[in-house]
């Protein structure tokens, strides 16, 4: 039987708390993206974030050959871990095609192509374009062909950017193919497997500093409710003991009616899954009447992550937010009569934030969580302007000049402060709330972790909110001992862990 051709997914370390958890996150982008493939091609996943030696292992998976390797990222740490297996794959195989895909390749192709190791970008949605480019690759055909991506000349090098193509309909795609992932990507959430999945995509909201108003440009597509049934069935095929689903949408909630008629065939179903919508706005809740919100809490709705950014009434008006803080206050009350966890994300740094705006964010963060016990804030993330939208133009206004190269892209991130209307003392302060907010709530307790980071999370976690509280930022030694177990170049504790939890995961 001949051997069908190979195309290599990278899957980049994240930097953002990945070594805390015992299991990483699933690579839902990067398979997705493959999903059209899936039969006619052999996909190798190579995973950064479980291989110990992922360089080893990539080098053998590249003496294999392969049509190409396949690489996400977001802006941020990410790239720089991305373009550590780009570089190798040069240096080990350099005729086989590096691909880059993602949200930072998306909206900044030309530039990610000035990066030696990037041969090809792939803009936006990657299921079609990188079937249609891999299968170009394979038969040896031009690659002016492929709708949707940019490349390098041959002639000058100069970056040459196709026409783009549609967005797919959600509903015409395979499944995704999660058994490629096999069993390394079970996360425990209260002690249950846990897997993503992802029913829509986009958001028709308004928000200033959101990649969507440039990526997606606001529109929203959704599976239909029989089709995001037959997913969750295709997850429970490859992973029969997942009890608990990360629903990934932007905005989950757009379409009311798809949202009653999904809650109302799980129940019919019987399904024993409990679910948590990762992408949900405040100004959809308010759409949510008492009876919607029971059917949620009934189908088996646990959680809602929505945007909330500022507790400043200024700025939620500055970055178009379209709520009231009043808004959010009755979204955390009704939500806890419902019995349902609320996740409130919240950003600072922004380029006309002040001191008290920030002051307005801390108390609004405090407040919520006295309020509801139950409730759960995002640490406290510094804002990174992202291209295409009305606050991208704004930052540049006041000083903001893009990096000009992947690398100087990746000194950004959710943690660090690095804008141009930032003094390096209030920089400091910025990323020192960031670090303490991990630790206010009960966030760090969601998810299964090394029993010693638990350990270490509960005895700090008075002083965390004490500082955070109060604004105690001086002499932070927990935050450099921090950066030393977790920043590092380490890699998770898979072998400690894999063979209980396989045993447990697969029921012997």
């Amino acid at each position: 039987m001949k051997t069908p051709p190979r195309v290599i997914l990278f899957q980049p370390k994240t930097g953002v708390l990945s070594e805390v958890k015992t299991r990483p996150s699933f690579p839902l982008s990067l398979l997705s993206a493959a999903r059209n493939l899936e039969g006619d091609f052999q996909l190798v996943l190579v995973d950064q974030r479980l291989e110990a030696d992922w360089s080893g292992r990539l080098a053998s998976e590249l003496r294999k050959g392969a049509v190409c390797v396949g690489i996400t990222s977001i802006t941020g740490v990410q790239i720089k871990y991305a373009l550590e297996a780009s570089r190798l794959v040069k240096r080990q195989r350099p005729e086989i095609p590096v691909v880059w895909g993602g949200v930072h390749a998306t909206l900044l192709p030309g530039e990610t192509l000035k990066e030696p190791s990037v041969d090809i970008v792939v803009r936006g949605e990657g299921e079609e374009t990188f079937a249609g480019l891999v299968r170009s690759l394979l038969h040896k055909r031009s690659l002016e062909d492929v709708s949707g991506i940019s490349f390098r000349s041959d002639g000058n090098g100069s970056a040459i950017h196709n026409e783009p193509r549609p967005f797919v309909s959600l509903d015409s795609l395979p499944y995704v193919p999660y058994y490629v992932a096999k069993l390394d990507y079970l996360f425990m959430r209260k002690g249950r497997p846990s897997m993503y999945l992802e029913t829509s995509r986009g958001c028709p909201l308004r928000c200033a500093f959101c990649y969507n108003s440039s990526v997606k440009n606001r529109t929203w597509r959704a599976m239909g409710p029989e089709a995001v049934i037959g997913s969750v069935e295709e997850i429970l095929r490859a992973f029969p003991k997942v009890g608990h689903l990360s629903i990934v949408d932007d905005n989950f909630f757009v379409d009311l009616e798809r949202v009653r008629k999904i809650c109302a065939l799980l129940l019919k179903n019987g399904s024993r899954l409990t679910y948590q919508v990762q992408g949900a706005s405040i100004q959809t809740l308010k759409r949510l009447s008492d009876e919607d919100l029971s059917l949620l809490k009934r189908s088996g709705c646990e959680r809602v992550d929505m945007g909330v950014e500022s507790g400043s009434a200024h700025i939620l008006e500055e970055i178009d937010k379209g709520i009231s803080v009043q808004d959010v206050r009755e979204a955390n009350r009704r939500l806890m009569r419902m019995g349902i966890e609320p996740w409130f994300n919240f950003m600072s740094g922004f380029p006309m934030e002040s001191e008290e705006d920030l002051k307005s964010t801390i108390r609004l963060m405090i407040d919520l969580e006295r309020e509801n016990p139950k409730a759960l804030l995002s640490p406290l993330y510094c804002y990174t302007p992202y291209p295409g939208n009305k606050l991208y133009e704004r930052a540049r206004q006041m000083g903001f000049e893009p990096p000009d190269s992947l690398e100087k892209w990746s000194e950004y991130g959710w943690d660090k402060a690095r804008l141009p209307w930032i003094s390096p003392r209030k920089a400091r302060d910025l990323e020192s709330y960031y670090f303490l907010s991990i630790f206010v709530d009960r966030k760090v307790f969601e998810y299964a972790s090394k029993w010693w980071v638990f350990l270490l999370a509960f005895l700090y976690r008075p002083l965390a909110r004490l500082r955070f509280r109060r604004g105690l930022l001086g002499l932070m030694i927990e935050k450099h001992l921090y950066a030393r177990l977790f920043e590092k170049d380490s890699i998770p504790l898979r072998r400690a862990h894999r063979g209980r939890s396989r045993a447990r995961l697969s029921g012997r």
